[in-house]
């Protein structure tokens, strides 16, 4: 862990923490920033890992592509075709680790 990065995450999740009504200069009610907290970032994850523009119709195409071999009953082409699947990496400034 680098220096300064619970800051950060706080900064990039104030804003969503903002909409439940949560302000992260005051911090008093600790049940409903824990509350706040966990909507915020389960909405961060989906907005970092949920793919879009041209990621978004490669995922489609390839889930496509998994479905009709599942239809088709060829569980081996669908695994094969799962195992090509490779996962987008994120900057690690932008991942969020232990959440």
């Amino acid at each position: 862990m680098k220096p300064g990065m619970a800051d950060e995450l706080m900064r990039e999740l104030a804003p969503l923490l903002a909409e439940d009504g949560v302000d992260v200069n005051d911090l008093t009610d600790i049940d409903a920033l824990n509350q706040a907290l966990q909507r915020a970032v389960e909405r961060r994850n989906m907005e970092l890992f949920t793919p879009v523009g041209a990621r978004r119709d490669q995922a489609i195409a390839q889930l496509m592509l998994v479905v009709a071999a599942i239809a088709d009953d060829d569980t081996k082409r669908a695994g094969i075709l799962l195992d090509k699947a490779q996962p987008e990496i994120a900057p690690m400034t932008r991942q969020m680790p232990f959440l």
